[in-house]
């Protein structure tokens, strides 16, 4: 597959569909060689997906998911996630709404980027065999 191309899918909430989806998605010609799941249950329905398949992670195909769930270092292989820090972005909103409602003639907020750092915690699916 091109380096740079990207495919998106769209789940749903039967876990059963997800996994056909994904399934069919890793049998494709142009099949991707890693998937970045939105939520750890679109990781848990790309490992069902991989089963199905002669695929093994991470020679053929590298998982990484949003979320460090407590499974994600017991699933085999253990599945690299990434943690965004879900309380200091609650934070950092709730001040800015705060200030908007505490000062009447506040000015509208300004769009301005916040930047909070995000965690890595790298595991097997990820790394070369």
């Amino acid at each position: 597959m091109d380096p740079d191309a990207a495919i998106s899918l769209t789940c749903e909430q039967d876990e059963e569909s997800n996994i056909e989806l994904i399934r069919e998605m890793l049998q494709a010609p142009d099949r991707p060689d890693g998937i970045l799941a939105s939520v750890e249950k679109l990781a848990l329905a790309t490992y069902h997906a991989v089963k199905r398949t002669d695929l093994r992670i991470p020679k053929d195909l590298k998982i990484i998911s949003f979320s460090n769930m407590k499974i994600a270092s017991l699933l085999n292989p253990s599945l690299t996630t990434i943690t965004q820090p879900a309380f200091t972005i609650g934070e950092e909103c709730a001040k800015l709404l705060i200030k908007k409602l505490t000062r009447p003639k506040q000015p509208d907020l300004l769009n301005q980027v916040i930047t909070i750092p995000s965690k890595i915690t790298i595991r097997a699916s990820t790394m070369a065999e």
